[in-house]
C-alpha cells in the first residue's frame, strides 16, 4: 500500500509513543508464541511451523485476538444481565487493544495479513455490537445511530466489491485475499479519524449513560468533561458519518488499470 504523509506520520507517531508499552508484553507474548509453533513443528514439519511462527502466531496477532476475548466476555455478559457499565468496561479495554496491536506488529517488523483481517474484523466486531447496545439501551439517538452504520456498511460492500473486479482467479484465494489486504486494508489516516471518531460517540453515548452508576470505572473523567459530553458525542458521530462519506469516495477508485496493476503484481 502506498501511504500518504498523513498516515505515515501518524503510524510513526503511534510507534513511538507506544514503544515502551509493548516491547514488554511483546517478549511475553513468546512463550504461547513458542509453544503453538513447536506444536506445528510436530505434526507438520519444520516448513509449517517456520510459516506459523512468521505469519501466524506473531505477539501482534495474540493481542488482538485478546480483543476477541473480551468482546465475547461483553457479550456473555449482556446475556447474563449484568449492568451496562460492567458490560462498557469490557468492551473499552476490548477497543484499547487496537491502539497498541499495530505498533506491536509494525516496530518489530511482523505485520501479516492474518493480522490486518484479525484486527479489522476485532474493531468492527466491537463496534457493531456497540452499536446494538446503543440501539437496545437507548444511549444515542437512533437517526444518527443508523446514519453511521450506514456508512460503515457501505464501506464494507464497496470493498467486497473491489476484492471481487481486483482477484485473479488463476491464483489460488487464500494468496488473493492476503495480496488484497496487504494493499488494500491497511488503514490509512483518514480511515483511522472515522473509526476512532465513531469509537468516541459510540462509546460516548454509553460514558454517558452509565457516568452515574456505582462502581464506573470513568465517573471522575465524565465529571472533568461535564456539559461537554454530549457535544463532544454527537460532533464526533457526524465526523464519522461525514469522513465514512469521504473514504467511500476514496475506495470507489479502483479502476480497470489499478485491477490488473494488482492481478499483475499478484503473479509475480
Amino acid at each position: 500500500m502506498d501511504e500518504d504523509g498523513f498516515t505515515r506520520g501518524e503510524k510513526s507517531a503511534r510507534d513511538k509513543a507506544c514503544y515502551l508499552i509493548v516491547q514488554l508484553p511483546w517478549l511475553l507474548l513468546h512463550l504461547p508464541r513458542l509453544f503453538f509453533s513447536a506444536l506445528v513443528r510436530l505434526v507438520w514439519g519444520e516448513a509449517a511451523a517456520r510459516f506459523a511462527w512468521q505469519k501466524i502466531f506473531t505477539p501482534a496477532n495474540f493481542l488482538t485476538s485478546a480483543r476477541f476475548v473480551l468482546l465475547g466476555k461483553a457479550i456473555a455478559l449482556f446475556f447474563m444481565g449484568a449492568s451496562l457499565a460492567t458490560q462498557t468496561h469490557w468492551l473499552f479495554f476490548a477497543l484499547a487493544t487496537d491502539f497498541f496491536d499495530g505498533p506491536m506488529a509494525r516496530l518489530n517488523g511482523e505485520v501479516t495479513e492474518l493480522g490486518t483481517y484479525l484486527d479489522h474484523s476485532g474493531d468492527w466486531g466491537v463496534t457493531a455490537w456497540v452499536i446494538f447496545l446503543s440501539i437496545w439501551y437507548g444511549t444515542l439517538e437512533l437517526p444518527f445511530l443508523l446514519a453511521a452504520l450506514g456508512a460503515i456498511l457501505l464501506l464494507f460492500a464497496i470493498n467486497i466489491a473491489k476484492f471481487l473486479k481486483f482477484r485473479d482467479p488463476l491464483v489460488p484465494l487464500i494468496r488473493n485475499v492476503g495480496a488484497f489486504a496487504a494493499e488494500e486494508l491497511q488503514t490509512d489516516f483518514w480511515g483511522r479519524v472515522q473509526f476512532v471518531s465513531l469509537a468516541v460517540a459510540l462509546f460516548g453515548g454509553l460514558f454517558i449513560s452509565v457516568s452515574g452508576e456505582a462502581g464506573f470505572l470513568f465517573a471522575g473523567f465524565m465529571r472533568g468533561v461535564g456539559d461537554w459530553a454530549r457535544t463532544i458525542t454527537y460532533g464526533a458521530l457526524a465526523l464519522s458519518v461525514f469522513l465514512g462519506g469521504y473514504n467511500t469516495q476514496e475506495a470507489l477508485d479502483y479502476s480497470e488499470f489499478k485491477a490488473k496493476k494488482f492481478r499483475d503484481k499478484l503473479r509475480e
